[in-house]
């Protein structure tokens, strides 16, 4: 079977869960993407709830700090890096370093599934 590839445009539903972030709609129950996009000193926290999430540096560099042992932790990242985030991992801070966009890929929990279901309504 031969596949052509012919670009379109395509719209993808999504709702804003804050002023930085948006949650694609997709029919995927085993995962949730959405796009976060910061100008250079918009400084946001994010919260695992006991999931693993994937992020994908698709513009600009950011930082991401998170504690350890009550320790401070840091990293930077540039526009094509990808980051694994731990289920264990109960907050980190995206702090950009020239404006960015990133893609968030998450594995949602019940609660996850819930929240979403009544953003739809």
């Amino acid at each position: 079977k031969i596949v052509r590839y012919s670009p379109y445009d395509f719209n993808v539903p999504s709702y804003q869960i804050d002023p930085f972030e948006s949650v694609y709609d997709t029919p995927a129950k085993e995962f949730r993407i959405s796009v976060i996009k910061l100008g250079k000193n918009e400084i946001v926290e994010r919260f695992p709830q006991n999931s693993l999430e994937v992020l994908l540096i698709t513009e600009g560099t950011i930082n991401i700090r998170w504690q350890n042992n009550h320790m401070e932790k840091q990293l930077e990242f540039h526009q094509g890096n990808s980051i694994l985030i731990p289920a264990f991992l109960r907050n980190y801070t995206i702090v950009p370093q020239t404006s960015s966009m990133i893609f968030r890929v998450r594995v949602p929990t019940q609660d996850n599934l819930i929240e979403n279901h009544h953003n739809l309504m």
